[in-house]
């Protein structure tokens, strides 16, 4: 059993310095050769921990500490700060100059948008679990997914709100943003395109592009947003990687490259997507990412990636094509926001969110 009492009694010290300090004392009882006696872990809020354990009673206990038992306790006090101090290394001010100051990195909003039964929710737990901003897969057919939490959405197995989900690349925080697939949502999508930075357009490899697809295409066109295409499934039967890609061409935008082949390659089909910029290319034979980046900022490129979000094929690449080319906005130093969407908690009160695009807010200000 564990019985758990709270204590406040007078602090050590002289009459003027002490003052009432308050315990949080967890007293479980052992069995100790047959006979229950209490361990005791007593917390000080402000200084340390009591360690009280009970030893065998000495022949003349009763005379030497008054008592009529056959177990005695015994207390020690451990310094919270002496604790810590042992157990994790401090470094010197020395130490921590040489180090030197961790990079700052860049926040960014990235939508994830598709036709219903794609795998876009699934490719969310994908980002989240190979981030490491999630412990466990969830699945959408075991009700478990983490950006799917209303009970409509679990029972039918589609996304009818938008979420939001935060994770961190090498040089990025990215919110996460899952918008709906179905087209009767699709105005639930279209709150969220005004505060995107870029998006993720995900297109099923069985299907190819569908009606909805297109409808987001020209909304992503509207808002002038940066895509990425993921084309998922394809670990399933479906058409070659160069007849899906010659698809996304044709139908989307001559700028959709291939992003999962080697850097030459890529930099020559980069290259291709900008006059200016092939002919820095055949002079120095160099594209940079920022250059690459650029054209992404600018939509004259679209980077492609094929996988699977089930078994997390292409996972990975996806989060290291964002983290390499994503734009990085930039926002003044005045606070600034954008509401996208209003809803209500359990109790009934309205919650307004929004994108924070410059400075800062605190609260009650």
């Amino acid at each position: 059993c564990v019985l758990v009492q709270i204590v406040r009694v007078k602090g050590i010290g002289t009459e003027r310095q002490a003052k009432p300090i308050q315990f949080l004392s967890v007293l479980p009882y052992v069995l100790v050769d047959q006979a229950l006696c209490p361990l005791s872990l007593t917390y000080t809020m402000a200084k340390g921990v009591w360690f009280t354990f009970p030893v065998k009673k000495r022949r003349n206990a009763q005379r030497y500490y008054g008592m009529d038992r056959s177990w005695v306790r015994f207390s020690f006090f451990l310094s919270t700060k002496a604790f810590f101090r042992g157990i994790i290394p401090v470094k010197t001010d020395q130490e921590v100059s040489d180090m030197g100051e961790q990079p700052k990195k860049d926040h960014i909003c990235v939508g994830l948008l598709a036709h219903v039964d794609a795998g876009k929710t699934t490719l969310s737990e994908g980002l989240l679990y190979c981030s490491g901003a999630r412990r466990t897969l969830g699945r959408v057919d075991h009700r478990d997914a983490y950006l799917d939490t209303h009970q409509l959405e679990r029972a039918r197995g589609i996304t009818i709100f938008s979420k939001q989900a935060r994770l961190s690349t090498a040089s990025l925080n990215i919110t996460l943003v899952d918008t709906p697939g179905h087209v009767d949502f699709s105005t639930e999508a279209e709150r969220t395109m005004g505060v995107l930075d870029c998006a993720v357009l995900v297109i099923s490899g069985t299907d190819g592009i569908q009606a909805h697809t297109l409808t987001l295409w020209q909304l992503l066109e509207r808002y002038r947003v940066p895509v990425f295409l993921f084309v998922n499934k394809t670990d399933l039967p479906c058409r070659p990687r160069h007849e899906l890609l010659r698809q996304l061409q044709e139908q989307l935008s001559g700028g959709c490259v291939d992003f999962c082949v080697s850097g030459e390659q890529l930099a020559e089909s980069a290259a291709m997507c900008d006059e200016a910029l092939l002919e820095n290319y055949l002079e120095t034979g160099v594209v940079t990412r920022a250059n690459i980046r650029g054209l992404v900022a600018e939509r004259r490129i679209f980077p492609c990636c094929f996988g699977s979000a089930l078994k997390l094929d292409g996972v990975e690449a996806l989060l290291e094509i964002l983290d390499t080319y994503a734009p990085r906005p930039r926002y003044g130093d005045a606070f600034g926001g954008r509401v996208y969407k209003i809803s209500r908690d359990p109790q009934g009160n309205r919650l307004t969110w929004l994108k924070v695009t410059g400075g800062s807010l605190k609260a009650r200000s």
